[in-house]
């Protein structure tokens, strides 16, 4: 008795669900449908493609590699310093717009080789610390190793802010000029994300403790007009990491046209790309309805629409050439 009550409980329920008998449709693939249904997916991925494609196509972009026009130098204690490529000094890097540049335009730094994406670089930040929240011991603070502190583990000697990503930060400064060498405006609105900037970057106490960090590597830590803001949009932008070692930052916004012609770039090169094998570039860019230039997403819908095509065809022709009544016992296997 006990066997068969056993049996009796592992019986599902007496549901149309369990026992598997809902409603169900299940589509009978013919000819007649699967044609006009490849026909009807490429036209579409093609129409799509084509308007993804032409937009990309519209994006007028402009770049300038300074790799090499600009090298950040070293003094003689081998901490380095800066480079002045500029008007004034006759060595401005020069970048070439071939075609009309509707505003807004956007400038960003390129970088390559760098891999903000590795899981130590990633995780070297505290976020708490970030939303100006000072931390009140070492233990806080052990998701930016290695740079937590400058000497021993008190309060005083935490970086502010701590971590890889806040301490590699992009420090060059670059105004575009035109070809008489006067300084195009360039904003910072809308540099870095609204939500970032209301929610998770905040300056701590200016009575806070901690080594703080400066603009550049030649100030005095001890100024507070050379500490870097928590909500500078360039540290912000930074600190959102990217997930290639070939990237793009947005850095400044020009809300004016540029017409065609060669504009120089005043730059301050402090940031070190040889070391790694990396380069570094200004590239300035108009947008479309899709965004920056992207030829890769209008190519791959051209591509599975012509295949969707290709076979929409390819069907047609077995069909008309060889056709199969639906359900044709010849074609069935008996045991």
């Amino acid at each position: 008795v006990s066997m068969a009550a056993n049996e009796q409980s592992k019986k599902p329920s007496e549901s149309r669900f369990k026992q598997q008998t809902l409603p169900a449709w299940q589509p009978i693939l013919t000819p007649k449908t699967v044609i006009p249904a490849f026909a009807v997916v490429g036209a579409a991925l093609l129409a799509i493609g084509i308007a993804l494609l032409l937009a990309s196509r519209s994006v007028v972009e402009a770049k300038a590699d300074y790799t090499d026009l600009c090298v950040p130098v070293a003094d003689s204690n081998g901490t380095l310093g800066v480079t002045n490529c500029t008007v004034a000094n006759g060595n401005a890097v020069r970048i070439t717009v071939s075609k009309t540049m509707k505003a807004p335009v956007y400038m960003y730094y390129e970088l390559t080789n760098y891999y903000q994406n590795h899981r130590r670089y990633v995780k070297s930040r505290n976020d708490a610390q970030l939303r100006g929240e000072p931390p009140t011991s070492y233990s806080d603070l052990e998701d930016c190793t290695p740079l937590i502190t400058n000497g021993p583990r008190t309060a005083a000697n935490f970086y502010l802010p701590c971590g890889l990503i806040a301490w590699s930060r992009f420090n060059d400064t670059i105004q575009l000029m035109d070809s008489l060498g006067t300084a195009i405006v360039q904003d910072t609105n809308g540099v870095a994300w609204a939500s970032d900037l209301e929610k998770k970057f905040k300056n701590p106490p200016m009575n806070a403790q901690g080594q703080r960090l400066t603009y550049f590597n030649d100030q005095d830590p001890s100024d507070p007009a050379n500490w870097v803001s928590f909500t500078d949009p360039d540290f912000v932008v930074w600190m959102r990491t990217a997930g290639l070692p070939h990237f793009r930052k947005l850095y400044r916004v020009i809300r004016q046209d540029l017409a065609p012609g060669t504009y120089m770039l005043d730059i301050n090169s402090r940031f070190p790309v040889k070391g790694f094998g990396g380069t570094k570039s200004i590239v300035l860019s108009t947008t479309s309805w899709m965004g920056g230039k992207n030829d890769f997403l209008g190519i791959a819908y051209i591509v599975v629409g012509s295949l969707c095509m290709t076979l929409a065809i390819v069907f047609l022709v077995l069909n008309i050439v060889n056709p199969r009544r639906l359900g044709d016992q010849q074609f069935l296997v008996w045991q």
